[in-house]
């Protein structure tokens, strides 16, 4: 007998998702990065997708959330609206690929991604369980909601290397029994 299909949901650059139902979250990322972020005992798990760590362009609003700020603002919201609490989520970051090779702005906002989403997330007292960052190469990530489950599969790198896709299971987001606090 075969378990039924998991309802997916990608998620674009400038997208937010939280949910409290078994989810699967899927994303590509380049320079972008993806932050995961999972309550253990409230079950409930969210993801953002950001392209850049500072704005938004005032004049428009529709994607606010293509910025670190606005996007780890609204995933907080998303997440607290789903029932989790804030002192028990735990984080992933993933992303920040160097996918290109010139020496200006755009090869150093990668690391101004990543930089931006541990500053959010240490200011914000939100631990951070695991990370898959930096590198020269693409990533495809799969979070699965309700277990905090995080699968990357990077993609080849920027060099043209032939060795194919490879998987690495980020984090399993889960925390030590926790059925005293639910709270």
């Amino acid at each position: 007998m075969t378990q039924p299909r998991r309802p997916e949901r990608i998620l674009f650059i400038g997208q937010v998702h939280a949910c409290a139902s078994p989810l699967l979250l899927r994303t590509l990322l380049g320079s972008c990065v993806a932050v995961c972020l999972f309550d253990p005992v409230a079950r409930v798990g969210g993801m953002n997708h950001f392209a850049l760590p500072n704005g938004p362009d005032r004049r428009t609003h529709t994607d606010r959330a293509r910025f670190g700020l606005p996007a780890m603002i609204e995933l907080l919201g998303a997440l607290m609206a789903a029932g989790a609490v804030r002192h028990r989520l735990l984080a992933t970051i993933i992303g920040g690929g160097h996918l290109l090779s010139t020496p200006d702005f755009a090869n150093d906002l990668p690391r101004r991604n990543i930089d931006f989403a541990r500053r959010f997330l240490a200011r914000e007292r939100i631990a951070i369980v695991a990370e898959d960052v930096g590198g020269h190469y693409p990533r495809q990530v799969r979070f699965h909601t309700d277990t905090g489950v995080v699968v990357v599969t990077r993609g080849r790198t920027s060099a043209g290397s032939r060795g194919g896709l490879r998987r690495v299971l980020v984090a399993a987001l889960a925390a030590p029994d926790t059925a005293g606090d639910r709270h």
